[in-house]
């Protein structure tokens, strides 16, 4: 879906110039990858929910963010999987087009509506995964279980 605009201008005089709306665009917007992440076992009671912390902006910086973007959500017939349902968009500059984007996270076991308590996995260390940083692509993100960073 795109809106164009369709006005009548003046013409521009030769030595004048003056950005493409495409390079206008690129300029506002970040190249960016898309990260899904799945827990396969997490075992919860009702009322949690699993949510994830990270050490990037997109992620929280390590803050509890209790709403959509950070959640994980699971039914009756995924359980004791809990999985995103919308990707969070990791930006990068563009001459890192092609390079190695390291991620470091944490799930916690979020207990309430604003995530009053928490329940963090392992101490041991945080999960990383490292993903090419290719522009708009998707990754899948998929844990064994919940506190099992290795």
């Amino acid at each position: 879906f795109s809106c164009v605009s369709r006005r009548e201008t003046a013409p521009v005089p030769a030595q004048a110039t003056r950005p493409s709306r495409e390079s206008v665009l690129l300029a506002l917007a970040m190249p960016s990858v898309g990260v899904l992440f799945e827990v396969e076992v997490a075992e919860t009671v009702p009322g949690d929910f699993i949510c994830l912390m990270g050490g990037r902006r997109e992620m929280g910086d390590w803050k509890v963010q209790p709403g959509p973007a950070q959640r994980l959500g699971t039914n009756a017939f995924m359980y004791p999987r809990w999985t995103m349902l919308r990707p969070i968009w990791l930006e990068y500059e563009a001459g890192d087009e092609g390079r190695e984007l390291t991620v470091q996270y944490k799930y916690a076991v979020a207990q309430g509506v604003d995530a009053e308590n928490l329940r963090w996995e392992g101490a041991d260390g945080n999960r990383a995964v490292t993903l090419r940083a290719e522009s708009d692509a998707m990754y899948l993100v998929m844990d064994a279980q919940f506190g099992g960073i290795s």
